[in-house]
C-alpha cells in the first residue's frame, strides 16, 4: 500500500529520490580524490552516485553536468557552465567548458569564454575577446587578441593580434603577428608580421624577421638573414651580396651560407 501511495503522488516520489541521492553522495564523499588546489573546495552540493551526476561547483571530481557562478571544481568530465572559474582551483576539464572568465589548468575538449587563460589545451578554445594559452595542440580562436606563451601546435585565428613563442602550424589575422622565438608553418597577417626566426610561408603587408627560411610575400620584406624567396615591392635581405641586398619585386638567396656580409 505504501508503494502504491508513493507512486500515486509524483511529488513524494521526486522528493524521496532527491533525499536518496543526497544520502548516497554524502556517503561516497570519503572516496573522492583530493583537490590539488591550495584552497580546498567549499561547496559540496551535488546529486551524484560515485561522482556521476549533477554538481553546483566546489567538488573534487565530477562526471556529468556542473553548474555554478564561480566554479571551484577541480576535475570535470562532461559539461561545465559558469560565470567564472576560481583562479586557485587548477581546474581540469575533459569535455566542454562554457564561462565568461576562464582559468583552466588542463582542457581536453572544447572551451568557450569571453576571455581567459588555459595552461594546457588539447582541442578547441574560443575566446570572444582575448585568450592566453601556454601549451596547446589544436585550434585557438580569439575575437581580438591571442597570446601563445609556450610550445604551440595547430591553428590560431584572431581578429586583431597574435603573439607566438614557439609555434608550429597556421596563424591568421587581419592585423598583427609577433613572435619572440620560432615560427614554423604558414603565417598570414594583414598588416604586420615580425618574427625572431621564421620557417615557411609568411604573407603580410610588412614581413620582418631576424632569421628566416622559405617564402615571404608582402609590400615590404625585411630580413637580416633570409634563405629562400622574397616577393614584394621592396625586398631587403642583408645576407645577400652587396649589390643584391635591396631588390624590387623579387629577391632570391639559395646559398648554403647565408650569413650577413
Amino acid at each position: 500500500m505504501a508503494n502504491c501511495n508513493l507512486l500515486a503522488h509524483p511529488f513524494k516520489l521526486i522528493l524521496t529520490s532527491i533525499i536518496f541521492f543526497l544520502f548516497i553522495s554524502s556517503s561516497n564523499g570519503q572516496n573522492e580524490i583530493e583537490c590539488i588546489s591550495p584552497q580546498k573546495p567549499i561547496s559540496k552540493f551535488k546529486l551524484t552516485i560515485n561522482n556521476y551526476g549533477i554538481g553546483l561547483g566546489g567538488l573534487n571530481k565530477l562526471n556529468g553536468l556542473n553548474l555554478s557562478l564561480i566554479d571551484k571544481t577541480c576535475k570535470i568530465n562532461g559539461l561545465s557552465v559558469s560565470l567564472s572559474n576560481n583562479f586557485e582551483s587548477y581546474k581540469t576539464i575533459n569535455g566542454i567548458d562554457i564561462t565568461l572568465l576562464s582559468y583552466i589548468e588542463k582542457c581536453r575538449g572544447l572551451g568557450f569564454a569571453l576571455g581567459g587563460e588555459i595552461n594546457e589545451l588539447n582541442g578547441l578554445a574560443t575566446f570572444l575577446l582575448f585568450g592566453t594559452t601556454w601549451d596547446f595542440n589544436g585550434i585557438n580562436i580569439s575575437g581580438l587578441a591571442q597570446l601563445n606563451s609556450n610550445i604551440s601546435k595547430g591553428a590560431v585565428i584572431s581578429g586583431l593580434y597574435i603573439v607566438n613563442s614557439q609555434f608550429t602550424g597556421l596563424a591568421i589575422t587581419p592585423g598583427f603577428i609577433v613572435s619572440d622565438s620560432i615560427d614554423s608553418g604558414v603565417m598570414i597577417a594583414g598588416l604586420y608580421y615580425n618574427s625572431e626566426i621564421s620557417n615557411g610561408l609568411s604573407i603580410s603587408l610588412i614581413n620582418k624577421s631576424e632569421k628566416s627560411k622559405g617564402l615571404k610575400i608582402g609590400l615590404l620584406n625585411l630580413s637580416k638573414n633570409h634563405k629562400g624567396v622574397q616577393i614584394g615591392l621592396l625586398n631587403i635581405n642583408h645576407s645577400n651580396r652587396k649589390l643584391f641586398k635591396y631588390l624590387p619585386f623579387i629577391s632570391l638567396n639559395l646559398r648554403k651560407d647565408t650569413k650577413p656580409d
